[in-house]
C-alpha cells in the first residue's frame, strides 16, 4: 500500500513538473483601486502548479528576462507601456512567445490596446480594429470558442466595465471569445509567420475580481501553455464558381466570382467580377481583396442543338383534321395539349406549340390553326350613324378572300356615307354574300326660346320640337309639348342616337311694386339704421341719389324712395329724429369739518326732476350731512345721481399700553373714524389690524379735518424647548460629540455642563434642560456601546515629520487587535504585529522600503459579540 501511494505521489510530481512553466506577471493596478489584478493572476497560476512571479513594469524595457519566460501576463489597468516596452513585447511574440495582454478604458491611447492592434498589423492576419468604448455593466459576458471549452467549463461573466469593442475584419485570424449584445471584448491571435507565437487579449480586466473569472484565467493559462493549440497559417478568400456544367450551343452563361470590391483575374484575361461565356473550355479565376486571396476552376461543355418546324399557320374547313409532326425521332416531347408524342392530330382553331428536348437543350415551335365554316357571313342589321361619324364593317372568316361593292378587298372596311354595301367572301370551304344599309342622322337642336316675364296670370304651350326623338321634362312628362301656367324654370332633355342636349326657359310673374319704410323713429344715441324696399326685379331711386335696394342711414332727416318695375311705381317716406339722455351734475362726495349750507343742481337736458325728499325742482338747498339723490327724466329715459355729504371732526387714536406675550399670540387693534385714511407700521391701510409678531407698532390716522398718531410696544418670550439626537451607539474612540437643539439661552446638562454642545466619553443616559419666564423643557438620550471593528488608512508617509509616520489599524468601538501583517507586492511578509500599540514604520529588516503599494491583513475580535473578523487590502507608501 505504501508503495502504491509513493508511485502516485511520484506521478503527481512528474505531472506538475511537466506543467510547471515560468509565468512572468507585470505589476498592475486597475482604475478600481480595490482590484489588485497582478496578485490575482499570481494566485491562480500558482494554484495550477506554475512558477509565477510579479515583476516591475520596468522589466519590459530590457530583453534579458524574456528568455526565461514561458507565459507573459500584462494586465495593464492604469499603467501605460512605453514605446520601448511595446517594441520588446512585439519581438517576444515574433520569436514564438505567448502572452496575455489587457487594456483598460481608452481604446486609442498608446497602451496595451494599441499594442495588440500593432502586433496583429505587424505579423499579419488582420485587419483588426477597435470600434469604441461601452461604459457600464455588461451582464452577462459570454465565453465563446476554445476558451469556453478548454480546462474548465466557464460560466458567463457577470460583470464587465469600460469595455473597448473590437471587430476582426474579413479574412482575419483573430478569434473573438468575449461577447455581449453582438459586440466582442476579448480575442485570440496566432501570428501566422511565427513558430507558435500567440496572444490572448481582453479590453478590460475588472472581471478578474469575479468568482467566475477564476475558471477563465485557468483556461487562458492552459491555452497559452499548450504546444498543440491549432493556429491558422493560411488566409484564403472563399471563391466558388459552382460545379462543372453543360450549355447548349450558342447559349450565353454568366460566371460570378463573388467577393464584391476585390480584384479579379480570369483565364480569359478579364478583370471583372463576372464574365459571360458561350464556348466549351476550362475557366479559372483568381481573387485578391488586399488582405487575402483565393481561386476556383470550372469546366464548361457545349451540347449541339436541333431544329423543330411545325410549318406555316393553316386554315382547315369545318370537319377536317390536320396532323402536326415535331420531327427529331428519339427525343422528348411536350405539346400544349399535354401530349408527349412526336406528332398530334388537331381539328379545332387555336395556337399549338411543342417543346422538344434531349436532356440538356430544349427547342420549341408553334403554329396557328383556323377552322373555317360555311354560312357564317353576317354584316349585321341596317345601321344609322350620326353626321361626321364612321362605322366599321367586318366580314369575318379570317384567311378568306374578300370583294366589297365599293371595290375594297380587305376583311374590314370603314364607312362615313349613307348607302347599301355588299361583300362576297371566298375560301376553301365556300363562297358567301351579304349586304347592309347605312343611314346618316343629325343631333337634336335647342327649341324653348328666351326667358319671359308676365305681369298677370298666363297659360303657355312649351314645344321641344325635334320630332322623332326622346324627351324628359322637369315636370316628368315624356311628350314633345307641355302646357304651363306657373312661374318657374322649366327644362327638357332631348336625345337621339346622335346626342343629348338640355334646353331650359325661365318664366317669371311680377306684380306692381310695394314699399314701406316703417314709422317715423326717434333715436336717443348714435345710430345706424337700414332702410329696405326690396322688390324682385325692380329698380330704385332714394332721396340721397342711391339706386340700391337698401339704404344705410346714421343721421336725422327725412328719407324717401321710388320703386319701379315693368308692372308699376311705388313711393314711401320716413322721418328720423335724434336726442340724448339727461345729464346729472351733483358732483363728487364732500366732507365738511364745520357747519355748512349748499345748493345742489340736479342737471340739464331733463323735462322733470325728483329728489330724495320729494322735491321736483331743478335745485335744492341742504345744510345737513347725509346721502342725497335725484332722478332726471326726458323722452330718452331716466338718469339717477347720488352725492354723499359728510360732516366730521379731527381724528383721535389710542393703541393702549405696551404688552408682553408667551409663545404664539394674536391681538387686534381698531382705530376707525369718519372719512379717515390709515397707515400702520406694517404697511396696512385698514382701520383694523391683527398682530402676531412682537415689535413696535405705529399707526397714523388722518382726514380732511386733521391727523393723529400713536405707538405700542409688543414683546414675546418663546415657550422653551430642547431636542437631543435620537439614542445612538458610541463607536468613536475619541467619544461622541453631542449637540442640543434649543431656542433658549441657558442650558444645564446632567454632567453639569452649560454649553450648547458637549463631548460624551462613555456610554450612558444623559439629559439637558432649559427654562425662561414662559416655562421649562427637558430631553434625554441613551448612548450605548458600539460593536467593535478596525479600519485601515490607504496611505502613509514614514518621513519622521511627526504626521502619518506609521501604518496601524484604527479601532472603532469595543474591539481588540489579534494579528496585523504587511506583505510586499511579491507576496513576501515584511512586518508582523507582536502586541503593543506600535504600527509599521515603512521598514523591513531595518531598511526603508520602496515607495509603492503594500498588502495588509488584519484580524480582530468584536468584544461585544465575540466574533473574529479579517480585514485585508492595500495601502500606498509615500515619502
Amino acid at each position: 500500500m505504501k508503495f502504491i501511494r509513493c508511485i502516485f505521489i511520484l506521478l503527481l510530481f512528474i505531472t506538475n513538473i511537466s506543467l510547471a512553466q515560468n509565468v512572468t506577471i507585470i505589476e498592475s493596478q486597475s482604475y478600481n483601486s480595490g482590484h489588485v489584478m497582478d496578485v490575482n493572476w499570481q494566485t491562480v497560476a500558482a494554484g495550477m502548479g506554475y512558477t509565477a512571479t510579479i515583476n516591475p513594469q520596468s522589466t519590459l524595457n530590457t530583453t534579458a528576462f524574456f528568455a526565461g519566460t514561458d507565459i507573459l501576463i500584462i494586465s495593464s489597468g492604469v499603467i501605460t507601456l512605453s514605446a520601448v516596452a511595446m517594441t520588446n513585447v512585439a519581438a517576444y511574440i515574433g520569436q514564438g512567445g505567448r502572452a496575455y495582454i489587457n487594456g483598460e478604458y481608452n481604446c486609442s491611447a498608446y497602451n496595451t490596446n494599441a499594442l495588440f492592434e500593432n502586433i496583429v498589423a505587424q505579423f499579419g492576419g488582420g485587419p483588426f480594429n477597435y470600434l469604441g468604448t461601452i461604459s457600464g455593466t455588461l451582464v452577462p459576458m459570454n465565453i465563446l470558442g476554445s476558451l469556453g471549452t478548454t480546462n474548465n467549463v466557464v460560466s458567463p461573466l457577470s460583470y464587465y466595465w469600460y469595455g473597448c469593442r473590437g471587430l476582426p475584419g474579413a479574412c482575419s485570424i483573430v478569434e473573438p471569445f468575449l461577447e455581449f449584445g453582438g459586440d466582442y471584448f476579448g480575442f485570440i491571435y496566432c501570428a501566422p509567420n511565427t513558430n507558435g507565437g500567440r496572444v490572448i487579449q481582453t479590453t478590460d480586466q475588472d472581471w478578474v475580481n469575479q468568482n467566475t473569472s477564476t475558471q477563465l484565467m485557468e483556461n487562458i493559462l492552459t491555452n497559452l501553455s499548450s504546444n498543440t493549440y491549432n493556429c491558422a497559417s493560411l488566409i484564403n478568400v472563399g471563391v466558388n464558381l459552382g460545379p462543372d456544367l453543360t450549355i447548349c450551343n450558342g447559349q450565353p452563361t454568366l460566371l460570378d466570382a463573388g467577393n464584391a470590391g476585390s480584384t479579379y483575374l480570369w483565364s480569359t484575361g478579364a478583370t471583372t467580377q463576372t464574365i459571360s461565356i458561350n464556348t466549351s473550355d476550362t475557366f479559372w479565376v483568381s481573387v485578391n481583396n488586399g488582405a487575402c486571396q483565393g481561386s476556383d476552376t470550372i469546366v464548361v461543355s457545349i451540347q449541339n442543338t436541333f431544329a423543330v418546324n411545325l410549318g406555316n399557320d393553316t386554315i382547315i374547313c369545318n370537319g377536317q383534321t390536320l396532323t402536326l409532326d415535331a420531327g427529331n425521332p428519339g427525343q422528348t416531347y411536350l405539346w400544349n395539349t399535354t401530349a408527349t408524342t412526336q406528332s398530334v392530330t388537331v381539328n379545332s382553331s387555336g395556337n399549338y406549340w411543342v417543346a422538344v428536348g434531349n436532356g440538356n437543350c430544349t427547342v420549341s415551335d408553334s403554329i396557328v390553326i383556323t377552322v373555317a365554316a360555311s354560312g357564317s357571313l353576317n354584316l349585321g342589321n341596317d345601321t344609322t350613324i350620326c353626321n361626321g361619324q364612321s362605322v366599321t364593317l367586318n366580314a369575318g372568316n379570317a384567311g378568306s378572300s374578300y370583294q366589297w361593292s365599293n371595290g375594297a378587298i380587305t376583311q374590314t372596311i370603314s364607312l362615313n356615307a349613307a348607302g347599301t354595301y355588299a361583300v362576297t367572301i371566298t375560301n376553301a370551304c365556300a363562297t358567301q354574300t351579304d349586304a347592309i344599309n347605312i343611314s346618316i342622322a343629325s343631333p337634336p337642336v335647342y327649341a324653348l326660346g328666351n326667358d319671359t316675364t308676365y305681369c298677370s296670370n298666363f297659360n303657355l304651350l312649351l314645344n321641344a320640337n325635334n320630332s322623332g326623338v326622346n324627351y324628359l321634362w322637369s315636370t316628368g312628362s315624356v311628350v314633345q309639348t307641355i302646357n304651363v301656367n306657373l312661374p318657374s324654370t322649366y327644362w327638357v332633355i332631348i336625345s337621339n342616337n346622335c346626342g343629348t342636349i338640355t334646353d331650359s326657359i325661365v318664366l317669371s310673374q311680377l306684380s306692381a311694386p310695394a314699399v314701406s319704410l316703417g314709422n317715423d323713429t326717434l333715436f336717443c344715441s348714435a345710430f345706424n339704421q337700414l332702410l329696405a324696399s326690396t322688390n324682385v326685379g325692380a329698380s330704385y331711386l332714394w332721396s340721397t341719389g342711391s339706386n340700391a335696394s337698401t339704404l344705410n342711414v346714421n343721421a336725422a332727416g327725412i328719407y324717401w324712395v321710388n320703386v319701379s318695375n315693368a308692372c308699376g311705381i311705388a313711393t314711401d317716406t320716413i322721418t328720423i329724429t335724434q336726442s340724448s339722455l339727461p345729464v346729472s351734475s351733483l358732483g363728487a362726495d364732500t366732507l365738511y369739518c364745520t357747519n355748512f349750507s349748499r345748493i345742489l343742481n340736479g342737471g340739464t337736458n331733463a323735462i322733470s326732476y325728483l329728489w330724495n325728499d320729494g322735491s321736483t325742482n331743478q335745485t335744492v338747498l341742504i345744510n345737513q350731512a347725509g346721502a342725497y339723490w335725484v332722478q332726471l327724466n326726458n323722452s330718452c329715459g331716466t338718469v339717477s345721481d347720488t352725492i354723499q355729504i359728510i360732516q366730521a371732526a379731527p381724528p383721535q387714536v389710542n393703541l393702549g399700553t405696551d404688552t408682553t406675550f408667551c409663545g404664539n399670540f394674536s391681538i387686534s387693534y381698531d382705530v376707525s373714524c369718519i372719512a379717515c385714511n390709515y397707515l400702520w407700521s406694517n404697511n396696512a391701510i385698514t382701520p383694523q389690524v391683527s398682530i402676531s409678531t412682537p415689535g413696535l407698532l405705529i399707526v397714523g390716522v388722518s382726514n380732511l379735518c386733521g391727523a393723529a398718531i400713536d405707538t405700542v410696544l409688543i414683546s414675546a418670550d418663546p415657550i422653551p424647548y430642547i431636542v437631543l439626537p435620537t439614542d445612538t451607539v458610541l463607536c468613536n474612540p475619541a467619544g461622541y460629540f453631542l449637540i442640543a437643539y434649543t431656542n433658549a439661552q441657558n442650558i444645564l446638562w446632567s454632567t453639569g455642563a452649560t454649553t450648547l454642545a458637549i463631548n460624551i466619553p462613555s456610554a450612558g443616559i444623559y439629559w439637558a434642560d432649559v427654562n425662561n419666564p414662559c416655562g421649562v423643557s427637558v430631553d434625554t438620550i441613551n448612548i450605548s456601546e458600539c460593536p467593535g471593528e478596525y479600519i485601515m488608512p490607504n496611505a502613509f508617509s514614514p518621513n519622521t515629520d511627526g504626521r502619518n509616520d506609521f501604518l496601524f489599524p484604527i479601532r472603532i468601538g469595543n474591539a481588540s487587535l489579534m494579528q496585523y501583517e504587511i506583505y510586499n507586492r511579491w507576496g513576501q511578509l515584511i512586518y508582523f504585529y507582536s502586541g503593543g500599540d506600535s504600527g509599521w514604520d515603512g521598514t523591513s529588516n531595518e531598511m526603508p522600503c520602496a515607495i509603492g503599494v503594500y498588502i495588509y491583513v488584519v484580524r480582530y475580535r468584536d468584544n461585544i459579540s465575540g466574533a473574529v473578523f479579517m480585514l485585508k487590502g492595500n495601502a500606498t507608501l509615500i515619502r
